[in-house]
């Protein structure tokens, strides 16, 4: 049963397991099953253990963590956890086609060089257009993005566990933000062949022109600045608001607004194909300072970047100069 696991700090450095794995290994959640604690994973059913309440009207304060050393050894996995559920409810994954978790601070992303002609008839002995994938010899570094948040054991001992939460999940999702915004601004900075607006502001023709390009794109991104612009068209007026929240075009590609992303160009794409999320590790905090109660700082971090897999898929466009 989960209240005879024996916690230990050791759990946080296990080679290609995380702590909430090993947990689920030791405590697997399929044996709760139409008990008093099926929903619960494992890390939830040892906040049950040691009788820790991390929201609500009775909710503890920080130090209720550590009221025993095993206790304590949850407490870099609930910073961990609020961290990680903010950062992920800013990054858009869909559109993203892929995401690749790898180990080190490069990638080295498979390398697609193609003929055109996909799918069109040949003549009897002629030969059929095709492509080659392979490993494309320059690297993708990783970017790490994160944040040191200066603070004391003894002044956050006493703070409700709910309002510590509330700061967590606002560095979570300003990371988020900036992670994703960088990432799409990174695509967009210098495009090779790029389509233009008609003037210097963006039109509705100009989303036609978008489409017309490749009629492959599922997903047009617009930064934040041209949110006024976009939704002060009349024809977006009439538009369909799908059950994300976003504007569909009646031509089929959907509207996807991009915080932090503050260039004036768009970026088309086809969200099955385009784009690969690169992620070098999920978010990671120091966990030996959070159990000790030695900490002066905070200190969180993750690594990612952007592969284009398909690059005729994502396309950008520009004002006209």
């Amino acid at each position: 049963m989960f209240d005879t696991i024996k916690l230990e700090k050791s759990m946080y450095n296990l080679s290609n397991k995380s702590f909430s794995q090993r947990l689920e290994e030791l405590d697997p959640s399929e044996n709760y099953v139409g008990t008093a604690y099926e929903g619960l994973d494992s890390f939830e059913r040892q906040l049950k253990r040691f009788d820790i309440k991390v929201a609500g009207p009775d909710c503890d304060k920080v130090e209720k963590f550590f009221t025993s050393s095993e206790s304590a050894v949850l407490f870099p996995e609930f910073v961990k956890r609020t961290l990680s559920e903010a950062f992920n409810s800013e990054i858009v994954y869909d559109i993203f086609a892929t995401t690749t978790k790898v180990k080190g601070i490069n990638y080295n992303p498979p390398l697609m060089t193609s003929t055109s002609g996909w799918g069109s008839a040949v003549a009897q002995g002629a030969t059929f257009a095709g492509a080659t994938i392979m490993e494309n010899t320059t690297p993708i570094p990783l970017e790490k993005y994160g944040a040191t948040i200066k603070t004391s054991y003894e002044f956050l001992r006493c703070q409700n566990l709910d309002t510590f939460k509330v700061f967590l999940s606002t560095f979570g999702r300003n990371t988020g933000v900036s992670l994703l915004g960088n990432l799409i601004a990174k695509l967009t900075l210098a495009p090779t062949n790029p389509a233009h607006y008609e003037g210097t502001t963006l039109q509705y023709s100009d989303f036609l022109t978008l489409y017309g390009s490749s009629n492959h794109i599922t997903s047009i991104l617009i930064p934040t600045i041209l949110v006024g612009a976009v939704t002060s068209m009349e024809e977006i007026k009439d538009c369909k608001i799908n059950e994300k929240g976003r504007i569909v075009l009646p031509f089929g590609p959907e509207i996807v607004f991009v915080k932090s992303w503050t260039h004036n160009k768009i970026l088309g794409i086809d969200r099955r194909c385009a784009l690969e999320l690169v992620k070098g590790s999920d978010i990671i905090v120091d966990t030996d300072k959070l159990i000790d109660t030695q900490m002066d700082a905070l200190t969180y971090s993750v690594s990612a970047n952007v592969n284009v897999l398909y690059p005729s898929r994502a396309i950008v466009m520009v004002p006209s100069a």
